[in-house]
């Protein structure tokens, strides 16, 4: 019995030395990955992450650090969890850029700013909880995060700039806070399994074009529209359209603004544009290679760059008077021969008509400073010799315009004549009383048998910004 219990006693020691040698070595290797997890492979300097230095898969960053620096960790191959601790407010711009097996990220409740190209290419993240605090989610902050299918925005951002979301394809649902204002474009482009976007009422900037293109969920948005109303309208903002658009488009009324790229490459042929809107995108029109004509109130006070760029049949365009500044609105509109300006501008860019190689006569009043007047040669067309034997440049007599073009000398001579004053004679017109869905474009047609009159209407009857109302009584010129 006596053996037996010495055995026992014998076997138990054993085990405790194994134990005890194993746990000192555990203690040790445990020690030795908090110090390079730690300490040695960060580079920190006046608490700002500079760079990481070492390849271990899990990572936790060093108390103490308030700021991820600037591609601290870029294209890292080791990558695989990150935990950043409380005290970070800031993670720099490619921060995590193209950590391509990075899958989780801790974020700390301190944080304030996630700024562009911070999870860029991070093509295995799953899920991404932004905590409150951030008011902003930087350019392409998550673009191209494929396998990201969680995504919680915090109630308290205020903006999601351009491309921070595009390319995640597994992303199914996003909720977007109240606090948001501007959703920027392409900002969830290419979402392939996108289905489910929720947009509050209090979004005032939900996107243009391009913000949710080659999304599951637009292409549900713009199936169910009806046929007399093919427009996406959110918030008052028109987003899209469906592209197979014929023949005449009238945009309706309540919609405050044509968002950049809403009509990219549809197929109409004019466009009336209600007296709610107030702003045009950038290249709201572009590539709309059908389009002729078109009638813009005086409502609209902005005017996108490229905003009719590659619209190649436009031949005819009125423009708002209320537009002040103009960015090279017509590229590559070759069949324009005649545009007036706005009455109320006074900039304009160098480029104004560039590639618009009929451009034959260019109506020009005394608001354009002398100034910018310089940009007018230009302005024409750039890509054509001799052009300035082509062109007629009309201006009001005295204005500022006028003096800009009576200095030219020699070669840099323009030829140029004086606008007309005219007036509507009283036995020039007859009557007509609005009805109920009447557009100027609409009964410029039925009445005078060609829509693009409807210029004609709005000068006789002095319309300027009023737009049209039920009831109301219209000049119209005789035919």
């Amino acid at each position: 019995m006596q053996i037996k219990k010495r055995l026992a006693l014998l076997l138990l020691r054993v085990a405790i030395f194994f134990m005890a040698t194993h746990f000192r070595i555990f203690a040790a290797d445990v020690k030795d990955s908090y110090l390079s997890t730690n300490r040695e492979d960060f580079v920190i300097d006046d608490k700002i992450l500079v760079k990481y230095q070492g390849s271990e898969e899990e990572i936790v960053v060093p108390d103490g650090v308030t700021e991820i620096g600037r591609e601290a960790f870029i294209d890292n191959k080791t990558i695989c969890s990150v935990i950043l601790p409380e005290g970070v407010t800031k993670i720099s711009s490619c921060a995590f850029q193209g950590c391509v097996k990075l899958e989780t990220v801790q974020f700390p409740s301190t944080l304030k700013e996630i700024q562009g190209n911070s999870f860029y290419c991070c093509k295995k993240l799953q899920k991404v909880i932004i905590p409150d605090g951030v008011k902003k989610i930087g350019i392409s902050a998550f673009d191209g995060c494929r396998e990201l299918k969680m995504l919680q925005l915090p109630n308290s951002l205020q903006g999601i700039e351009a491309w921070a979301f595009s390319g995640c394809g597994k992303l199914e649902k996003v909720i977007i806070p109240k606090g948001v204002i501007k959703i920027g474009s392409f900002a969830f482009w290419n979402c392939e399994n996108l289905i489910e976007i929720q947009i509050p009422s209090t979004v005032k900037d939900p996107g243009d074009g391009r913000t949710y293109s080659l999304t599951p969920w637009l292409e549900a948005q713009l199936a169910a529209l009806p046929e007399k109303s093919p427009f996406f309208v959110v918030n008052d903002v028109l987003i899209a359209a469906r592209r197979n658009l014929e023949t005449e488009v009238t945009v309706p009324d309540g919609v405050k603004k044509i968002a950049a790229y809403a009509f990219e490459r549809t197929r109409f042929q004019s466009i009336t544009i209600s007296d709610s809107v107030t702003e045009i995108g950038i290249a709201a029109f572009g590539d709309c290679i059908n389009l002729k004509t078109v009638y813009m109130p005086d409502s609209v006070q902005l005017l996108g760059s490229d905003a009719f760029r590659g619209c190649y049949v436009l031949k005819k365009v009125r423009l708002s008077d209320s537009i002040t500044v103009l960015q090279a609105p017509f590229t590559d509109c070759r069949q324009l021969e005649e545009v007036e300006l706005p009455r109320e501008l006074e900039n304009i860019e160098y480029g104004l008509f560039l590639g618009c190689k009929k451009m034959k006569k260019l109506i020009v009043h005394d608001k354009l400073k002398q100034s910018r007047a310089i940009c007018l040669p230009n302005g024409t067309d750039i890509t054509a010799k001799n052009v300035h034997k082509k062109i007629v440049i009309y201006v009001d007599k005295g204005s500022p315009a006028e003096k800009y073009l009576r200095s030219l000398k020699g070669k840099e001579k323009i030829a140029y004549a004086y606008n007309k004053k005219s007036s509507a004679s009283s036995t020039s017109y007859k009557t007509y009383t609005v009805k109920k869905g009447d557009s100027l474009w609409s009964i410029a047609k039925k009445q005078l048998g060609n829509g693009s009159r409807y210029t004609e209407i709005v000068t006789l009857n002095k319309l300027g910004k009023k737009g049209i109302k039920t009831g109301q009584k219209l000049k119209l010129p005789k035919k």
